[in-house]
């Protein structure tokens, strides 16, 4: 029986909750996000050594599928995302890496802490890429915080829809198949 941070898993099929990151010889582009992680290295090295460090573990030894929805990723996600956005293009499956705050100019206070995400998906070519698409970021706490996550995932999403559609030959992408 799932209880507690895993109780989110009981509605989506087993399948659904492995990615590519969480096996062993995994490669990224981060071109989508390179200038966002660019920021977060100048603003905050720390979270940005955080996120190089969750990469490059996926990419040697892949990330233990235990610690989904842990403190250092989830997949899938982007429930709340309506799939009729999609103008009848399917609607791409997508993980996150989550890293809070590590080294602000000013430390936030308890609980406004900020929370960044690194969208992710996954196209069908090459079998071994991962493509970050968004580099997210919000206050816990404040108010219209998930509406922003949400709109931040809606947006990951078309950032991995142009990708694969721009790529060359143009390929699809890992489709989100189940509904929650």
């Amino acid at each position: 029986m799932l209880v507690g941070r895993d109780v989110w898993k009981g509605k989506i099929p087993p399948a659904e909750l492995h990615g590519r990151l969480n096996c062993a010889g995994c490669a990224w582009n981060l071109e989508l996000c390179g200038p966002q992680l660019e920021d977060l290295r100048r603003t905050d090295p720390g979270a940005f050594r955080k996120f190089y460090a969750l990469m490059e573990t996926a990419v040697e030894e892949g990330l233990s599928a235990s610690e989904n929805g842990a403190d250092g990723y989830r997949v899938p996600v982007g429930g709340k995302v309506n799939r009729h956005e999609f103008k009848g293009r399917d609607m791409p499956w997508l993980g996150e890496l989550r890293v809070d705050e590590r080294t602000p100019k000013r430390p936030s206070p308890p609980g406004k802490a900020f929370e960044h995400r690194l969208y992710f998906g996954e196209p069908d070519v090459p079998a071994n890429l991962i493509v970050g698409s968004v580099l997210g970021c919000k206050r816990g706490g404040d108010r219209g915080a998930d509406q922003k996550q949400t709109e931040q995932m809606k947006k990951a999403m078309w950032g991995i829809i142009h990708w694969c559609e721009e790529a060359n030959p143009p390929t699809s992408w890992r489709v989100w198949n189940w509904d929650c």
